[in-house]
């Protein structure tokens, strides 16, 4: 299986910046796309991508909210 291309959804084609990247960096304490972008370098090429980064952003920050709230 070494070299085997794995199906994964991409969200910044022009890096190939796969979304669980960009997850990672953000529960790693990326919190801005300016963040995100020097983590990962999704939406640095054309810049089309920053829609669904920002929603990445705001999807994981929302689950990070309840999460802490429920340890709180």
């Amino acid at each position: 299986m070494d070299g085997e291309k794995k199906n994964v959804p991409l969200v910044c084609f022009c890096h190939c910046v796969p979304e669980a990247v960009i997850r990672e960096a953000i529960r790693a304490g990326a919190r801005t796309i300016e963040k995100i972008q020097a983590e990962t370098q999704a939406s640095t090429g054309c810049g089309g991508w920053h829609d669904e980064v920002q929603a990445i952003l705001a999807d994981e920050l929302e689950k990070l909210k309840i999460s802490e709230s429920k340890a709180g």
